[in-house]
């Protein structure tokens, strides 16, 4: 060792991020390390980190600064910096990221202390966009329990073999710049377009070893702007995964064939998992462009290379494994010869009957309907459609001869007469229940009457009820899905969003005297503005007016029955709405929208402007404040507002003195700006409250210091709602400093309790459709600037200081408005700036980072308690759009979308542990059977639900199969802290004993019999496949059920294999590289029995034997298994099983896929193959197994028998389809 001190290089660089970079680059000079550099390269469109920067370089000489003009960008940025760097080590800060204070001493010390590491790495952290840190992220801290010095190629292979950056972002990394001898984000010569740090970390270690420290040095930020298009960015991540398995093996990495095997089979996973993503982002020519097929093709070659020596399967082996994948996402597919593999069917658009429905739906509308003739209840239905000149009819009139539930059809003749009159004449006298209108051309989704019939049945107060609509484009597409929300009157009198598929009860129709002549074009419209003022009026009010949340109407491009231009059209929506408005007696003026059909609503303001009392909470933070206070005083049109600074123990000098300033000007300014001292811990609702006690005005104003106003009609726009007797807060727009969107509302329930939508898009960006530019009411808008009427603050009890000190007050304000029956209204013409939670990046609330992550799990929790029914079906959203985004985009997982009051058969919600064998037997196939058959209303995926996705499904039952990593058990425990279901843990394996000889012993969790206790205690039963694992973990659960295994006769019962004549007899063996004992068995078998017959092996076939069997055949994708088994015409299998706990705990299964094909087997004489299934047993020795197999061969006649009985025992007894009721047994309460 030494007692040098070696300069060590931070290295900044930064682009548009001045609030986060002062943050990051006060965390460099934080270090108890003194011999530094700090490098910040600064790539910034604007001046503000340029103006940051030169009050630090006065004072810090080690710091360096480049303003570059233009910018590099992203990659040239990284490379100059690091050129630049004069230190021995070097670690990159990303802008937005923090490093711990020790960071550097620690690392350092390991570097002394281990001359030959090339890195150090360290726990890491994420933080929030508010500072507050989250958990660790997934790294080495999972795999070890203590600080570790890892051999350089090991840690290399480990990343590899698993696809995983188990090492963490450049910010985690100190590493020694010598060894780089690649440009950063470079591996053998290729510039790596997302997995840049990986790229590095490979180089470096191929040159030295890593060091970990088990301690948390560095924090992640996660936060908005951060935002970019997801698919696009992950399949550059797998592009430069696959280059780098497939080269790495060029450089004495991935050696071991049980890393390599993994690493390809992770990848294989992983593009089948993006590729169905491709389609829906418009991102096909990426693929193509990052070669990600050519590299896979490459790693193709070296696997098939390395586990066989029959020549390499053709490059285009790996294309053709994809080719479903790639056609689900609408890609023609062609491989690396030209030849097209296969191109996209005409597939169904995930809003669509056949992806929304489940087999069963079709059955149990026809239970449904049955129990309503019985019951007389049927809904009695008119639609009346318009005949066109230039549209046939025929697909109208085919899609309602289609329906499940039939309706009368009305047809009008193409006319120039009084169509509406004419429509009247013939509705007014009918003895329908229901009437609506259709247009030629348009036609309806199967279940549409159905749907809705069932819906006005569930809601007998409906009188009146839409759905959501699509577009038919003329070559037969259906594109741009409209998924409405519930009723919502302020964006209705926006736009004319109800449209389509319109229902209304015979007996409203009626009361309004049906359409109005004079708003033909917009007379839809007009009817329904004057059905919600009937029902108003008659005291039905919203609830009335009904929703059926699926796309039932598919309108056809260009459809319609007026004969009117588009401006007419235009105009006779304007004139309906202002006609509403005047038959309300409301002086409104309705103006033309952002965009047609859409309108904007100036509301009146009383001749005498009632008080608005401001009220901006703070601590410190002078610049933000000053400019808070002074925007609003110098951009605000309104006249009637006070404005109320409460300060919560600001102690930095310049804040005060401008406090002290307003206090002493209070009198003179006759109290309109004024300070309320507020001291004690940070509780930004209990500010609010004694700010709201202390308030002279009828109406408060929620504002964050870090706003400002942007021009000065803002606060006239806000009071134009907020006198609304019918509303109960109003809400603004807010814009970052760079001017995207900071705030267009909040949908309850998104990536978490809830979030803003369109959060970083362009702030003239409509949104879906419309949504981001248009007023409309919500569920909740964001507290940073919230109006709200002080009577109803105080009668809801203002914001809850005891549950919502911090976060999520100004949602739960909302929601307590809302269930008092008033309006939450966003206007988008109320513009402000917001920085963002300004005050927890400025660490204005004092508590520790555990604190505050203590107090803000608390929080979040507080309302999925409270909320939670309310966070997952937001009326102002749609259940077809997804809360895992914020961009309005339809969710992948149809089970999410279900209709909650739609509950025919038991809910089922199931994880497999994975897409091979043991998530297909036990979880993925029972699934599919049991919804085949009708009996279950199934879902199967291996994503992780949050707490509001797992409400809108609301399972009866939640079936998780070996999920035993700490994400997943919390997962468990937070499902079973907010939901109901029964929760059922599923095993298969001895996975606590794992044998010794296993290549997946080494990746098990060292406490995996701990982790497996907390998992299954947290489920109400556990399911096994055999007696044995259920003696063996008979502790583990309150009840233990056995479930054995079946193969499902769709996928195996049909297939036949030829049996045909030959010279030599084909003996076989089937499994993966889990079985490398097992094979040590039969090692010696084979080789001296490999002149009698010709061996064949398929999955897996050791390095020893290679030589020695006439065919290997790699594994295939599951659902390819059964058929290429079936191929390989077998006249004898062999099942060898090594005598071990673990397989004495294993199942018969591999007996079952032998004996449906009609393959005899010679298996080993261990309980899982015991019992009376007509097999050869052995003892596992040499002499028994080779007489057995030469024995068996020499009465070909009797062999064929024997399989023969097994066949026909297998197809008797262990059908899946033949015991779905033991499986639902199983899985049921």
């Amino acid at each position: 060792m030494t007692d040098r001190t070696p300069l060590v290089s931070i290295l900044i660089p930064t682009f548009n991020r001045p609030g986060y970079f002062k943050a990051a680059l006060d965390s460099a000079l934080d270090q108890t390390y003194g011999n530094i550099e700090i490098i910040v390269s600064d790539d910034s469109s604007d001046d503000e980190t340029e103006q940051l920067m030169s009050d630090y370089l006065r004072k810090h000489a080690n710091i360096r600064y480049l303003r570059n003009r233009p910018g590099w960008g992203a990659a040239i940025n990284f490379q100059k910096c690091l050129e630049l760097a004069r230190g021995e080590y070097v670690n990159y800060l990303m802008d937005d990221d923090l490093f711990h204070p020790d960071k550097i001493e620690r690392m350092i010390s390991l570097f002394r202390a281990h001359p030959a590491l090339a890195l150090v790495t360290s726990t890491r952290a994420i933080i929030d966009e508010n500072g507050l840190v989250g958990a660790p992220m997934l790294g080495l801290d999972a795999l070890m329990d203590r600080d570790a010095i890892i051999r350089g190629r090991d840690a290399a292979n480990l990343c590899l073999s698993q696809v995983t950056n188990y090492l963490g972002e450049p910010t985690t990394v100190l590493f020694k710049r010598a060894w780089l001898t690649e440009p950063f984000g470079v591996f053998l010569g290729r510039h790596y377009g997302c997995n840049v740090d990986m790229a590095s970390w490979c180089v470096l270690l191929r040159h030295g070893d890593l060091g970990f420290i088990r301690d948390t040095l560095s924090y992640l930020r996660t936060h908005p702007g951060q935002q970019s298009n997801e698919v696009r960015m992950h399949l550059r991540g797998l592009a430069d995964w696959a280059h780098q398995v497939a080269r790495a093996t060029t450089v004495d990495l991935l050696t071991d064939d049980a890393h390599l095997s993994n690493a390809v089979q992770r990848l294989m996973g992983s593009v089948n998992g993006a590729l169905p993503r491709v389609a829906e982002a418009r991102v096909g020519a990426l693929v193509i462009e990052l070669g990600l097929f050519n590299y896979l093709n490459e790693l193709s070659q070296i696997f098939c290379a390395r586990f066989s020596e029959a020549p390499p399967v053709p490059t285009q082996a790996v294309e053709r494994q994809f080719a479903p994948s790639t056609v689900r996402a609408g890609l023609e597919v062609g491989d690396t010869s030209g030849a097209v593999l296969s191109r996209p069917p005409q597939s169904a658009a995930p809003w669509l009957l056949d992806a929304r429905a489940i087999p069963g739906n079709a059955a149990w509308a026809g239970e449904a309907m049955q129990r309503w003739r019985k019951a007389g209840t049927l809904p009695r239905m008119t639609l009346t459609v318009f005949q066109h000149h230039a549209r046939s009819m025929a697909p109208t009139v085919d899609s309602l001869a289609a329906q499940w539930y039939g309706a009368e059809l009305v047809e009008f003749p193409a006319t120039d007469a009084d169509l509406l009159t004419h429509v009247n004449h013939a509705l007014l006298p009918a003895s329908a229940d229901w009437v609506g209108l259709i247009d030629a051309g348009d036609t309806l989704a199967p279940d549409a009457t159905f749907c809705i019939a069932n819906a006005v049945l569930a809601h007998p107060d409906w009188q009146l009820v839409y759905t959501d609509e699509d577009t038919l484009t003329a070559d037969g597409q259906y594109v741009n899905p409209h998924c409405k929300p519930d009723f919502n009157l302020d964006y209705l009198r926006s736009l004319p969003y109800i449209g389509g598929l319109l229902l209304i009860r015979h007996d409203l129709f009626e009361a309004l005297g049906g359409f109005d002549p004079a708003f033909e074009g917009a007379e839809d419209y007009d009817l329904v503005l004057r059905a919600w003022e009937h029902l108003q009026a008659t005291g039905a009010g919203d609830k009335a007016i009904g929703h059926v949340a699926e796309v039932l109407y598919h309108r056809a491009q260009g459809s319609g029955h007026t004969k009117k231009s588009v401006p007419e059209i235009l105009a006779a929506g304007q004139a309906a709405l202002q006609a509403h408005f005047k038959r309300l007696g409301i002086a409104a003026e309705v103006q033309p929208g952002p965009f047609p059909p859409a309108f904007r609503v100036r509301w009146p303001l009383p001749e005498i402007k009632p008080l608005v009392s401001i009220l901006v909470p703070t601590r410190n933070q002078i610049g933000f404040l000053q400019r808070c206070v002074e925007s609003v005083i110098e951009k605000t049109k309104y006249p009637a507002y006070e404005l109320i600074v409460i300060d919560n123990d600001s102690d930095d000098a310049d804040t005060c003195r401008y406090l002290d300033a307003i206090e002493a000007r209070e009198a003179e300014l006759a109290g309109r700006l004024r300070v309320l001292r507020q001291p004690g811990p940070f509780n930004f609702s209990a500010m609010n409250n004694a700010a709201a006690r202390a308030a002279r005005g009828d109406y408060l104003l929620l504002l964050n210091n870090d706003t400002a106003a942007l021009h000065d009609d803002w606060l006239d726009e806000m009071m134009g709602h907020a006198v609304r007797p019918d509303v109960g807060i109003v809400g603004a727009k807010l814009l970052y400093p760079d001017g995207k969107i900071q705030h267009a509302g909040v949908i309850l329930g998104m990536r978490g309790p809830a979030e803003h939508p369109f959060i970083g898009r362009a702030p003239e960006d409509r949104g879906y459709f419309g949504r981001a530019q248009l007023v409309q009411d919500l569920s909740a808008v964001t507290g940073a600037c919230l109006l709200v009427r002080k009577s109803v603050y105080e009668q809801v009890g203002g914001l809850d200081e005891t549950d919502f000190k911090v976060s999520y007050n100004d949602i739960d304000l909302c929601l307590k408005v809302r269930e008092a029956g008033l309006r939450i209204v966003f206007t988008p013409f109320s513009l402000l700036l917001h920085e963002g939670s300004a005050s927890q990046k400025g660490k204005v609330e004092a508590a520790p980072d555990e604190a505050k992550l203590k107090r803000y799990a608390a929080e979040k929790d507080a309302m999925y308690r409270k909320w939670l029914p309310q966070l997952a079906f937001d009326p102002a959203y749609n259940r077809h759009l997804s809360l895992a985004s914020t961009e309005f985009l339809l969710d992948d997982q149809p089970c999410l979308s279900w209709d909650p009051e739609w509950r025919p058969r038991p809910r089922i919600l199931v994880h497999p542990a994975d897409r091979e064998g043991c998530g297909e037997y036990r979880i993925i196939s029972p699934m599919r059977a049991l919804n085949r058959a009708g009996m279950t209303q199934g879902w199967e995926t291996m994503r992780l639900f949050e707490p509001a996705e797992m409400q809108r499904m609301d399972p009866d039952v939640l079936v998780v199969q070996r999920q035993m990593e700490w994400p997943q058990i919390e997962a468990i425990e937070r499902h079973g802290r907010y939901h109901g279901a029964f929760r059922v843990f599923e095993i298969d394996d001895l996975i606590t004993n794992l044998p010794v000889k296993s290549v997946h012993k080494a990746q098990i969790h060292k406490d995996i019999a701990k982790r497996f206790r907390k998992a299954a205690g947290l489920c109400n039963r556990l399911v096994v496949a055999t007696e044995p694992l259920a003696q063996a973990y008979a502790g583990f659960a309150d009840e233990v059920v056995v479930c054995p295994n079946h193969v499902e006769g769709a996928r195996w019962g049909h297939l036949q294999p030829p049996r045909a004549e030959r010279a030599k007899p084909r003996v076989g063996w089937a499994g993966g590289i889990g079985h490398t004992g097992d094979l040590e068995l039969i090692a010696d078998v084979v080789r001296d029995t490999a002149a009698e017959v010709d061996w064949v092996f398929f999955g897996m076939c050791p390095d020893s034997l290679k030589g020695v069997v006439k065919e290997f055949h790699p594994g295939v994708p599951l659902d390819q298994y059964a058929a290429k088994l079936a191929s390989l015409d077998l006249d004898l299998a062999v099942a060898p099983l090594e005598d071990n706990p673990f397989n004495d705990a294993k199942s018969h299964l591999r007996l079952l896929e032998y004996g449906i094909l009609g393959y005899p087997v010679i298996c080993s004489d261990l309980t899982p193959y015991q019992g009376d299934f007509p097999v050869t047993r052995v003892a596992n020795r040499y002499r028994d197994w080779m007489r057995a197999i030469r024995e068996a061969l020499a009465e070909p006649d009797a062999l064929r028998a024997q399989a023969d009985a097994l066949r026909h025992k297998v197809r008797a007894n262990w059908l899946l389809e033949d015991h779905l009721d033991r499986w639902l047994q199983a899985w049921l309460p």
